[in-house]
């Protein structure tokens, strides 16, 4: 700022030039610019809530989220876009967090405008003034629905027989030395192996066979426990975990039973495009922890 300086004749005296650093303020300008264009461009929802718990400002992403203008959701609660079978002890356990630690993060159910329930990854963080008061949260959110879906079909493919399926040998494994671990558990494991099923393959092809072991997975469901797991461990053999046996009399009983039930489902005959085909199946049990 320059000014110039007269004496009472109007005769310039001098010229007074006041300067001031304003390195600062262009630094506060720019990240204000900065976080503006964050807000506005980033692919996560964000939502900023008022210190009395209601909407002020959402972003772009929000809008593509939900189906929701902002015109349509400031001054509404945000607790408005959050699934209704939402459990209450989840929600009071969020409120607690952000009073004790001033950040909650984790997966959370929403509802858009099409009445949809979809999976979301959310954080929520508490901004302070220099009291320590709360006066307002910011809560970005991204939608994880396809992260689900890739991680079921991960799941699926290392825990899940991709032809019938029935569990694999991983999971079958797994299962087994879970119970194991069970105080005074007492198991019965079935082995099942099918007889003449090569054959098949060999002179009808591999399609017909797979029809065969698919029908096969499904006689073998019908004929266990409600309790128990079958699995195909590969090729055309098969287990049976049986658990929550009371005694070993009571697990040779039901070992029994339900292997003659499933050589009996096996036995009967097959019928795969137009043709008959019959099968019979070879079945050896062990005892845990007797074997």
């Amino acid at each position: 700022q320059t000014s110039i300086l007269k004496n009472e004749a109007g005769d310039i005296e001098g010229t007074l030039v006041i300067c001031r650093n304003v390195t600062q303020r262009r630094l506060i300008e720019q990240e204000a610019r900065t976080a503006s264009e964050v807000f506005e461009n980033t692919s996560e929802a964000i939502l900023v809530i008022s210190a009395n718990g209601f909407i002020s400002k959402v972003n772009g992403a929000f809008t593509l989220l939900t189906g929701f203008t902002e015109d349509q959701v400031v001054g509404e609660s945000p607790n408005r876009f959050i699934a209704p079978n939402t459990k209450l002890e989840i929600l009071n356990n969020i409120s607690s967090v952000l009073e004790q630690e001033g950040y909650w993060q984790g997966e959370i159910q929403y509802q858009n405008k099409s009445g949809e329930t979809r999976p979301s990854w959310t954080g929520i963080t508490a901004i302070k003034d220099d009291y320590g008061k709360v006066t307002s949260h910011i809560i970005v959110s991204s939608d994880i629905v396809d992260k689900k879906i890739t991680e079921e079909r991960i799941e699926r493919l290392a825990y899940f027989d991709g032809l019938t399926g029935l569990p694999n040998r991983s999971q079958m494994h797994e299962t087994l030395a879970s119970l194991m671990q069970e105080k005074d558990q007492l198991l019965a494991l079935l082995f099942i192996d099918l007889d003449r099923f090569k054959p098949i393959n060999d002179t009808m092809g591999h399609p017909v066979g797979d029809m065969v072991l698919k029908e096969v997975a499904q006689r073998l469901s019908a004929s266990i426990r409600s309790q128990d797991l079958v699995a195909r461990i590969g090729g055309d053999e098969f287990t049976v975990i049986m658990s929550g046996l009371s005694s070993s009399a009571e697990a040779i009983e039901e070992a029994i039973d339900v292997s003659e039930t499933i050589l009996h489902q096996i036995m009967q005959p097959f019928v795969i495009e137009d043709h008959q085909l019959y099968l019979s199946a070879s079945i050896g049990v062990a005892l845990y922890p007797e074997n």
